[in-house]
């Protein structure tokens, strides 16, 4: 089970074409929702990192959009910022708050990652405007889509660990 304070599931390019909360905007996806079957497994605090919305609720209504982290990190003068949203975003899913909605990002804070590489290296970005350690954790590192279906499939849904397919 993990020890993060919060886990952030990345979003994907496959949506759902209406309006819709963020937890079912991107259920389209079978590796967001085996991402998201996953931190709810968890117990922990979750949310979704969007690539045009930063760190977000579950439950935060989005119109489906056409960005990725890549453009934004190609388009954006100041991606850094974003990271520091996202961060403190984080910090609010976390329960970390000075008072109603207001994050307190003072302390330390692990932030577990569901999501691809682009997603950890932005976030990277905003690490050094924060007092505390924050501590990034990325299980899927390195693992292909197939990999990671496998290894949600194994964690979230134990029961069907069995069943895995080669076509993964």
């Amino acid at each position: 089970m993990s020890s993060a304070d919060v886990i952030l599931v990345g979003c994907t390019k496959t949506k759902r074409s209406t309006r819709a909360a963020a937890r079912d905007l991107y259920d389209a996806s079978d590796l967001f929702r085996r991402r998201r079957s996953y931190a709810e497994t968890t117990g922990l605090p979750w949310g979704i990192l969007s690539a045009a919305a930063g760190a977000i609720s579950p439950e935060t209504v989005l119109d489906p959009y056409d960005f990725t982290i890549a453009r934004r990190m190609k388009t954006d003068e100041d991606p850094r910022g974003w990271a520091i949203s996202s961060i403190q975003s984080a910090y609010r899913l976390a329960g970390r708050l000075i008072e109603e909605g207001l994050p307190d990002c003072s302390g330390d804070l692990t932030i577990e990652i569901h999501a691809g590489i682009d997603y950890v290296r932005t976030i990277e970005l905003g690490l050094p405007a924060f007092p505390g350690t924050i501590e990034l954790v990325h299980p899927v590192a390195g693992m292909m889509i197939g990999e990671q279906k496998a290894h949600y499939t194994v964690t979230a849904e134990p029961e069907l660990a069995g069943q895995l397919s080669l076509a993964i």
